[in-house]
């Protein structure tokens, strides 16, 4: 379990055992003089419209079901009695769009729902950490240009970022954008989508200078980097003397002595220790001055309450709170607000 403190000289973080699970129904104490000034008054107008777009949510599956299930037969028996491959493969490609279409359709009203929380309470949620902190849905994240700096980051078709975070802790400027990054694979019957990354992408500034570039790729074995042997040709593969990092990360640097001046002793070991925190892959990024971490994660997690539930937005609140811990833990396990030089 995680503890949050306030002091005056900034945000900090007790660990204790273990990650506490997300509460729905008691708010951190340290939050609660926040959240009923800024975000409870808002409950009950976020109630009724809740209401509303569930009764147009439910509306559009009845509609939806009443008009599909008389097509959906006449195109199955069509389909079963036409001897024309072809013709086949159109009416069932037809019906799946048709499908897709609907479920789309019907979702429209919870998406305006959920977009309208994330637009008017998530702002006020970070307005907590500080002035410096903003929150927005959508991402304006240049990730060409980072994907392009950092080099860690997949090769994807199609990328979707949002719940862009931005602000500054005890002398740190941070970013943190969702991203969930695809790839189309194969071809003709054996063409498909496949996702490469799904997580978290987490920007720091560094108080430490340096020119070069350093990557902490995961360990694939030998095999496996040897497919990703395009580090090896740009940059030397740097040896640490921590079997336990080796075995979880490959390092790779445009300069060896610079890479060992960034991973230090106590780095490696918060950066094993995160990994074992979030129960995550992590790989990061030393360049320009600044630390990317790449945090894969198997769930949303900036994930809202069920539109079928009454409005209480403790949840979503404790959500919020307990991942910006994490963000929170990163900084003081890595000690980026320590200005030190090569």
């Amino acid at each position: 379990m995680f503890r949050l403190n306030l002091s005056s000289s900034g945000i900090s973080l007790t660990r204790k055992v273990k990650r506490a699970k997300v509460s729905s129904n008691t708010i951190n104490k340290v939050f609660e003089v926040h959240y009923n000034t800024y975000i409870k008054p808002k409950e009950v107008s976020f109630e009724e419209r809740r209401k509303v777009a569930l009764r147009r949510y439910n509306f559009r599956i009845f509609i939806s079901v009443i008009i599909a299930l008389p097509i959906l037969f006449i195109a199955m028996n069509y389909i079963m009695g036409s001897n024309s491959e072809k013709e086949q493969e159109v009416i069932s490609g037809i019906m799946i769009l048709a499908i897709i279409g609907a479920y789309y359709w019907c979702r429209r009203p919870v998406k305006r729902y959920n977009s309208k929380i994330k637009s008017e309470i998530f702002p006020e949620i970070f307005k907590f950490f500080g002035k410096s902190f903003s929150y927005s849905e959508k991402s304006n994240l240049d990730l060409g240009q980072l994907s392009s700096d950092s080099e860690i980051i997949p090769s994807y078709d199609n990328a979707k970022c949002e719940d862009h975070v931005t602000g500054r802790v005890g002398g740190v400027d941070l970013e943190l954008v969702e991203a969930w990054l695809t790839e189309r694979r194969g071809s003709g019957k054996n063409r498909r989508t496949v996702t490469v990354f799904k997580g978290l992408f987490i920007l720091f500034s560094m108080n430490k200078d340096f020119s070069g570039k350093t990557l902490v790729k995961k360990d694939w074995g030998k095999i496996g980097n040897f497919f990703v042997g395009k580090f090896s040709r740009k940059y030397s593969n740097v040896k640490l003397e921590d079997p336990e990092f080796e075995k979880q990360f490959e390092i790779y640097a445009s300069d060896q002595v610079e890479a060992r001046y960034l991973l230090t002793t106590s780095f490696m070991e918060r950066l094993k220790g995160l990994s074992d925190l979030l129960a995550a892959s992590i790989q990061a990024s030393f360049f320009d001055n600044k630390l990317m971490i790449m945090v894969n994660a198997k769930k949303n997690l900036f994930e809202l309450s069920s539109i079928r539930r009454p409005v209480n937005f403790i949840r979503d609140v404790n959500m919020v709170l307990e991942e910006m811990k994490i963000v929170m833990q990163i900084i003081k396990e890595l000690k980026l607000d320590q200005r030190t030089g090569l």
